[in-house]
């Protein structure tokens, strides 16, 4: 498998710092002059990490310890849908809700659940810190 589908992509790093997640992942999206990378956080430069633009590039295993347990990802085993979706479990009712309708889709692993993240925040569903 390639490497940058075990990191989630550079567009939802730059969300999820935005809403806030500490920036502590194994990895790091950084920027050398007009091309962006994913780099191992300690073969990172000092120079760029406290000077330059850079993003926390969360794998699947970091993204799966901020999410709640009952916010999961399944893979679609259809013909049509090669992605990730996230879906919610209710134990209480013995059910499962899939989100995809709510954008919780993805062709990677680690992108459906960093979007699982985002959704969980901006519907309020979930705090930073928390």
């Amino acid at each position: 498998m390639e490497f940058e589908k075990q990191v989630c992509g550079l567009e939802l790093a730059k969300r999820l710092k935005e809403w806030g997640i500490r920036q502590e992942s194994l990895f790091r999206w950084l920027r050398t002059e007009n091309t962006w990378f994913v780099a191992p956080m300690l073969a990172t430069p000092d120079a760029l990490i406290n000077h330059g633009e850079w993003y926390s590039a969360f794998t699947v295993a970091e993204l799966g310890e901020l999410l709640p347990w009952q916010y999961q990802v399944l893979k679609a085993e259809t013909p049509s849908m090669g992605q990730y979706l996230g879906y919610k479990i209710d134990l209480k009712n013995h059910t499962f809700e899939v989100l995809a309708s709510s954008g919780v889709i993805a062709d990677t692993e680690a992108d459906a659940r960093a979007k699982m993240l985002i959704y969980l925040l901006e519907n309020k569903l979930l705090e930073v810190g928390k």
